[in-house]
């Protein structure tokens, strides 16, 4: 908070213009308190420019600021700093705009890598869900093949599936699938 004080006390005494322009909202209702201006703004923006609009007026009739009737700064000067201050103004904003180039460069990248990964995902699944949606209808056929399930039972079902798996040939790597099948009651 002192920094920011210290900051009214600089543009007040210097008048250079980039204080202005990093000054908060409040810090300039203190500059213009300061130089006696009625502010009539609410934006921090409208606050600059009526100080701006102050300032220019300083440049026309430069004797209203000392109480010895002596100009604090002469009119070349004072347009020197509001020069000073369009300048420092505007490389705020080719900074600000050079960031937010930058921000929604990134953004579209992280975007275009997402859909990326998104694809490449759906591609892996459409590969790996065609051979496992071929295997889910062959363990549905093959499941109605099978004894029904019953708990109490389970040592007898085990042994039926295993004489009618071996029997009709079914590869050993589908015996989970069909044997869940039926204890879950899909099958």
């Amino acid at each position: 908070m002192e920094e920011e004080v210290d900051d009214v006390a600089e543009f007040v005494n210097t008048r250079e213009a980039h204080y202005l322009y990093q000054c908060k909202r409040d810090d300039l209702l203190r500059i213009a308190g300061r130089l006696g201006i009625t502010i009539t703004a609410s934006t921090k923006e409208a606050i600059q420019k009526e100080i701006m609009d102050y300032l220019r007026d300083y440049e026309e009739n430069p004797n209203t600021d000392d109480s010895d009737g002596r100009p604090k700064h002469g009119a070349v000067d004072m347009q020197f700093r509001m020069m000073e201050f369009e300048l420092e103004k505007l490389k705020i904003e080719t900074e600000r705009a050079r960031e937010e180039r930058q921000f929604q460069e990134r953004k579209l990248q992280v975007e275009s890598e997402l859909k990326l990964k998104e694809l490449e995902l759906r591609k892996l699944e459409l590969e790996s869900g065609g051979s496992n949606r071929g295997r889910s209808v062959e363990v549905d056929l093959r499941g109605g093949q099978l004894p029904e399930y019953i708990e109490s039972e389970a040592e007898h079902f085990f042994l039926q599936f295993e004489k009618i798996a071996e029997m009709r040939g079914w590869d050993q790597a589908d015996w989970a699938f069909l044997v869940q099948s039926k204890i879950y009651g899909q099958g």
